[in-house]
């Protein structure tokens, strides 16, 4: 082998033309200036060499070299290894050379590549101008040239592995079809930073850098780039992949910016401003990173291309450079068309000038195709900021590129058809447009797995679109509709989904009172609601939702009568429902309750609904808005408002309640759901109460108030309707009543048992007693006042101990404390869905007795409760869990008298006990509020008990009989509680009550009891029944 070496020379010129390697030859370079070239040759010497290395066998290593050169490529390998480390290529214009000279090649490049060359690259530095200009003869004329300048061009069966290497100011940075591995560097000032074009070319690139290119990276022909890490900063293209060619990126930052060359200015190209473009069966991945453009598309696939993204920001930039042209607004994020895939997940999109997806149909869409696209984004956010744009705008164009303007009949389905856009677990927001659009054009958008779509409308169709779908699987849709004449738009939801109709503008047609109007062509739900959300106007808030589909006058002219009629006949049914379906709509009424027919939300279906449809199950919410606003627009109470009309086949149990009655904004009245129609029994709707204009006959279903019959007045008049409340409100009204009542029977039962302790078991003694009844309680309100009666039971046990005996002079004073659990049932009697219900009572007692020796007597206790239990109704469960603390005090006094003849004794007694209830204000389940205004009373009870032994045992034991009677009266004002409006309560009333009993005194530290009463209401309202006690006392 034959090595030469040339150090330190500090200029070859061109006299130096070729050194011929013959063999294995090796040439090595180190700190030479090199402008002429020279030439390794296996077999003889080139004739074709210009200022350039050209080494076609055998080896080269240049380092820390600068080689200058114009005319031909700065170094050329063939079947040879080159090492290039700290080497500087540039290429020099004549004035540079100080001479002038043809250029006679078509391209040049900095390091030219042939079959089976290698080469490795350190450090090295490719500088252009990337193309200069020659003139040469055609046919007589000298004309100008272009002659580009690039960076690397590998020919197949080629590679180069670059480290921390540079191009600027080239044509190509990386052009060819070999083997590339360059890691760090970058390229700069190139009209493309990458561009490969034949099977078996690979591009490896990691944290690369390519900064102010026209294109970034372009791949054709099944070639490869694989880039990780760096950035892509483009005035174009960032990644084009065409026909089977693949790209992957992991962690790249791609940046578009807007041309604003004058140039740029006058033309508007097919790819321009396009972050990443597939087509033509090629694929792109990419992973991380993110996707920023300006003016253009973030993402652009079609022709059976493919992308796949997972975990990438998209970001369009707010730039004042972007125009206002009608092209610019046709800006994406994801522009589609032509069979094209993309897969978007774990990502963010945020815009402010683009749409978010551009679906292209139509003979001018990319060239024009029919096969459909395909969408999918999993886990990601999308939101669109900017009144021009959409969330997915469908596009039908010409030929010329221009929006479809139909003036006829619209084109068919088959050939506008798209794919499919599927959002899973993702989310869509439009603030300021709608969130899905289109014109002329078919398109299918698919929600699942918790999806959320909203926008200032959801969907806006017009301009003849065969079909716009959009389905719903356990997601959400958010906005109004509009669906203009000859257009055709269907919503499915399914599994849970919810569409909330949010008013926007006013599109109100025909005799539709409300301001807002929606519509669609066909709603079909399955376990899934439509919610009409509450709208911010003050009087003409609500909205109107038009289900059917409206046919256009010109499509009436084109289409001949037998295509009409299966037309017609296809689209006939517009509304389905199945399993739990549901519909949520909103209602004024003024401060009485009272509904008003103008303000109201509304359906309209103008079609039949499926024979097979189930009950649509209707959820009605009342608005009262403010004060100044509560009358009704005309001045006229309704008793019923229309909700629901259809014009077409339907049930009367097409749309009901969600239960047997609703209650509507905080108000306790029952209102039902009724069907007029000309099927049903009940009489006809009328066509004065129609919503739209039409001729045909029509279902009604109308919210009313529901009425019971009341009795005779006082006054002998006829009876007149009451409105209906809710089955709970009873309860309500007769609780407190209920809970003095049991109130009164803890107290009772506490008295006597401490006076028997500490007459009889002085000085201390333990007392246990368990006693209760069955009653029925009457009211002294009429039906019109709401007035209930019922059946009440309770049962309680107390323990307590006489804890203190002390004698003072001739007095005796005793101290005691005692706690008690009652269960209390309460059912209201006659009254449809109520249930009876359980409440827990708690309540401790403290006790003070002073006696004189005559056996006058005075007692005195405070007691303070706790009470606990569920409201339920069988129409809607538990309807509230409610809380009270009732509290008395109670002072008692009498004196037993023995009776000598038949050896009775009689003890006469008075007793005043003050009650209040503190309860908690709930919320019942029917939406309204249950205030019981902290209710008390006075109870006066007076009489007596006449006891006689009967049984004297030995030494300590005794068995008595006693009888007592008792009449029992409250005293207190009028009180009420309250459900938004005032529900005066009955009066406790006031009773008589008789019964007998027997003292078993077994030793002089056991004594038993028991006795039964009978209790009897005096007057209309007041408890009567029967109670019973027995109990233990034990002294210490």
């Amino acid at each position: 082998m034959m090595i030469m070496k040339f150090g330190n020379i500090s200029r070859l010129y061109s006299f130096f033309r070729a050194i011929v390697f013959t063999g294995g030859v090796f040439l090595a370079l180190h700190g030479a200036d090199v402008v002429a070239g020279v030439q390794g040759l296996y077999g003889g010497l080139s004739h074709d060499i210009y200022e350039g290395y050209d080494v076609s066998e055998g080896a080269l290593n240049l380092r820390d070299t600068s080689i200058l050169f114009r005319d031909a490529n700065g170094i050329s390998v063939g079947n040879a290894s080159v090492n290039l480390d700290n080497v500087t290529i540039s290429r020099v214009k004549d004035s540079d050379l100080g001479k002038e000279r043809r250029i006679l090649r078509s391209n040049v490049s900095a390091i030219d590549l042939k079959e089976g060359a290698t080469v490795v690259a350190t450090n090295v530095n490719v500088v252009g101008p990337s193309d200069l200009y020659t003139y040469e003869t055609f046919q007589g004329v000298s004309r100008l040239k272009r002659v580009p300048f690039s960076g690397v061009i590998l020919f197949k069966g080629s590679q180069i592995n670059l480290k921390n290497s540079n191009f600027k100011d080239v044509n190509v940075g990386l052009a060819g079809n070999g083997k590339v591995h360059m890691v760090g560097g970058s390229i700069i000032e190139a009209v493309e930073g990458v561009s490969v074009w034949e099977n078996g070319a690979e591009v490896i690139l990691d944290k690369v850098s390519f900064e102010d290119v026209s294109r970034g990276i372009h791949a054709e022909e099944f070639a490869v780039v694989k880039m990780a890490g760096g950035k892509i900063s483009s005035r174009n293209v960032g990644v084009h992949v065409g026909r089977n060619a693949a790209v992957q990126l992991q962690g790249v930052s791609v940046e578009v910016r807007e041309d604003v060359s004058e140039h740029a200015k006058n033309t508007r190209l097919f790819l321009s401003n396009v972050a990443v473009y597939v087509y033509d069966k090629a694929s792109a991945t990419m992973v991380g990173g993110s996707l920023r453009f300006e003016g253009g598309d973030a993402i652009r696939v079609h022709k059976d291309g493919s992308f796949v993204a997972t975990g990438v920001t998209v970001s369009d930039s707010s730039s004042d450079v972007v125009r206002d042209s009608e092209k610019d607004r046709e800006n994406a994020a994801f522009s589609l068309g032509c069979g094209g895939s993309t897969l978007f997940k774990g990502g963010k999109v945020d815009l402010s000038h683009s749409h978010a997806f551009l679906v292209r149909s139509g003979d001018g869409a990319y060239g024009g195709c029919s096969s459909g696209y395909r969408v999918g984004v999993v886990g990601s956010d999308i939101a669109v900021k900017g009144k021009k744009f959409y969330g997915v705008y469908f596009l039908h164009e010409r030929e010329d590129g221009e929006e479809l303007l139909v003036q006829g009949k619209g084109g068919s389905e088959e050939k506008r058809s798209g794919g499919i856009i599927s959002l899973e677990a993702a989310a869509l927001s439009v603030s300021d447009n709608a969130a899905i659009y289109s014109s002329g054009s078919s398109g299918h958008v698919r929600l699942s797995k918790g999806s959320k779509i909203s926008g200032k409308e959801l969907l806006r169709v017009v301009n003849f679109s065969p079909l716009v779908e959009v389905y719903a699987d356990q997601s959400s849709l958010t906005g109004g509709t509009h669906v203009d004449s000859g257009s055709f738009a269907k919503l499915d939801l399914r599994n849970g989904s919810r569409w909330t109709l949010v008013g926007g503008e006013n599109r109100s047609q025909g005799r539709l009172h409300s301001a807002v109007h929606s519509n669609i062509s066909s709603i079909a739900l399955e376990d899934s609601e439509i919610v009409f959300a509450p709208s911010s106007l003050k009087n003409y808030g609500y909205q109107t939702l038009h289900i059917g589909h409206r046919v256009s006058s010109v499509q009436r002219e084109d289409r001949v009568q037998g295509q009409q009629e299966v037309h017609q006949k296809e689209r006939r049914v517009v509304y389905s429902a199945s399993g739990d379906a549901r519909l949520h709509l909103n209602v004024h009424l003024d401060s009485e309750g009272w509904l008003d027919s103008r303000r109201a939300d509304h359906v309209v279906i103008d079609g039949d609904i499926s024979k097979e449809s189930a009950a649509t199950k209707v959820r009605v919410v009342g608005r009262v808005r403010c004060e100044a606003d509560v009358e009704s627009v005309d001045g006229v109470r309704y008793r019923d408002v229309s909700l629901i009309q259809v014009f077409g086949a339907a049930q009367d149990d097409s749309f009901v309640l969600d239960g047997p009655y609703t209650a509507v904004d905080g108000f306790p009245y029952q209102y039902v759901l009724k069907a007029y129609g000309p099927n049903t029994q009940l009489r006809k709707g009328e066509s004065s109460r129609k919503l739209i204009d039409s001729d045909r006959d029509f279902w009604d279903f109308r919210l009313e108030n529901k009425y019971i019959e009341a009795e005779y007045g006082q006054d002998g008049g006829p009876k007149l309707p009451i409105r209906a409340v809710v089955p709970q409100v009873p309860t309500y009204l007769l609780l407190p009543n209920t809970l003095f009542h049991v109130d009164l029977m803890d107290v009772k039962n506490q008295h006597k048992l401490f006076e028997t302790a500490v007459n009889l078991l002085r000085p201390s003694a333990f007392i246990m007693n368990g006693y209760g009844g069955a009653y029925k309680y009457a009211s002294d309100l009429s039906a019109r006042e709401y007035g209930y009666g019922a059946d009440v039971s309770y049962s309680a046990l107390q323990i307590g101990a006489v804890l203190k005996t002390t004698e003072i002079g001739k007095n005796v004073l005793s101290f005691g404390a005692a706690g008690s659990y009652g269960h209390l049932l309460l059912k209201p009697k006659e009254v449809e869905y109520s249930l009876r219900d359980t409440f827990d009572k708690f309540s401790v007692m403290t006790y003070a007795r002073v006696q004189r020796d005559g056996g006058l007597y005075a007692e005195g206790s405070i007691s303070y409760g706790f009470v606990r239990g569920d409201v339920t109704t069988a129409a809607r469960g538990k309807t509230a869990h409610l809380r009270g603390i009732p509290v008395n005090l109670s002072l008692t006094g009498g004196r037993p008298f023995a009776v000598k003849y038949g050896k009775f004794t009689v003890e006469p007694q008075f007793q005043v006990v003050y009650q209040k209830l503190f309860m908690s204000k709930v919320r019942d389940v029917d939406g309204f509020d249950v205030n019981f205004d902290h209710p008390d009373q006075f109870t006066a009870r007076i009489g007596g008990d006449v006891s006689k032994m009967v049984w004297d045992l030995e030494k300590d034991g005794a068995v008595s009989l006693y009888g007592k009677l008792y009449m029992t009266k409250s005293y207190g004002k009028e009180q009420s509680v309250f459900f938004k409006d005032a529900f005066r309560l009955s009066s406790f009333g006031s009773y008589l009550e008789g019964g007998v009993g027997v003292n078993a005194e077994l030793s002089s530290a056991v004594v038993l009891h028991g006795d039964v009463l009978y209790q009897h209401r005096l007057g209309d309202a007041g408890f009567s029944g029967i109670s019973f006690s027995g109990g233990l006392r034990y002294r210490f």
